[in-house]
């Protein structure tokens, strides 16, 4: 092949032919995380409890391709996970128009058209898709954020947005369970919740 760039989309029929892509991990999301393909994307977002951060035409980091809950649509090149970063929080990763470069894809190609899907992920990441209402401790989640408000007693949420950021925060730094999962409530708790917080700081300022 010659130098250069090719899409998510090209190199994804050129593995799997006509047929559905192996959900992540697969051949190639290992090989970009071991470092053996490069990889670059025309948007890089990072998004946090605080805002969000984003990069443009810059290369995507090798541990992205380890990411939990990876949500890859090979057809746009645009692909989303959350990566535990240094400080053991997971943090919501996207990268829009994925490129892999095309220096050391030859070999690869010759046998990767007969890939069996990996069926398990690396027991050193957790699985952070379990949702167990019953198992999250609400009482302590709200009262890290009341007590941050209290602390500096000036603080109030600009948004429910930033609430459920900070709950999902304080959920990801959590121990993990025995089986190396991670507890973390979904998206339509994260909202109820928020919004029923965000309507006690509004209400009681307006006291």
């Amino acid at each position: 092949m010659s130098k250069g760039w090719i899409s998510a989309s090209d190199l994804a029929h050129a593995v799997w032919k006509e047929k559905k892509p192996s959900p992540p991990p697969n051949s190639i999301t290992e090989r970009a995380y071991d470092g053996l393909l490069d990889t670059e994307a025309e948007t890089f977002i990072r998004r946090t409890g605080n805002g969000a951060i984003r990069l443009d035409v810059c290369p995507i980091p090798t541990s992205f391709w380890r990411g939990e809950r990876m949500i890859p649509n090979w057809d746009t090149g645009d692909f989303l996970a959350w990566v535990r970063e240094e400080d053991g929080e997971f943090v919501e990763w996207k990268v829009y128009g994925v490129k892999f470069a095309k220096s050391g894809l030859d070999d690869f190609l010759k046998t990767a058209s007969s890939e069996i899907a990996i069926s398990q992920t690396p027991a050193a990441a957790p699985n952070i898709l379990r949702h167990n209402p019953g198992k999250y401790d609400w009482a302590r989640a709200v009262g890290s954020i009341i007590f941050e408000w209290a602390d500096s007693g000036s603080w109030h949420p600009e948004s429910q947005a930033e609430i459920e950021g900070k709950l999902a925060a304080w959920f990801s730094k959590q121990p993990l369970n025995k089986d190396g999962s991670l507890d973390i409530p979904d998206k339509k708790l994260l909202r109820k919740y928020g919004k029923w917080l965000l309507g006690e700081f509004e209400r009681r300022v307006g006291e």
